[in-house]
């Protein structure tokens, strides 16, 4: 029983470390548009096919009346979409704690 415990943390453990990568992606694309620098513009290139779907699943639930300015709808939709990356880590682990 023991073995599946910890086969079962790990899993868990591994889906919150690919919910940190996101994260940072996420991150990366908020600065990229903030600052277009040559590394963040990189590392932005890097994590555009995991961020852009994801990006858009967050954009298509915000309704576009909330936001009028297309700039302003990229910054809100990037920070909901940090803010329900940290819910499901949130929800992930908080069983682990335990």
């Amino acid at each position: 029983m023991l073995i599946f415990q910890l086969l079962l943390a790990s899993i868990v453990h591994l889906m919150a470390t690919g919910l940190d990568v996101l994260s940072f992606f996420v991150v990366v694309r908020i600065l990229a548009q903030r600052w277009p620098g040559r590394l963040v513009l990189a590392f932005d290139q890097v994590g555009k096919p995991v961020t852009d779907p994801l990006l858009a699943a967050v954009g298509r639930a915000i309704p576009s009346r909330w936001t009028g300015h297309p700039e302003r709808r990229k910054h809100y939709v990037a920070a909901a979409t940090l803010l329900v990356l940290a819910l499901c880590r949130l929800g992930l682990t908080a069983g682990i704690a335990r």
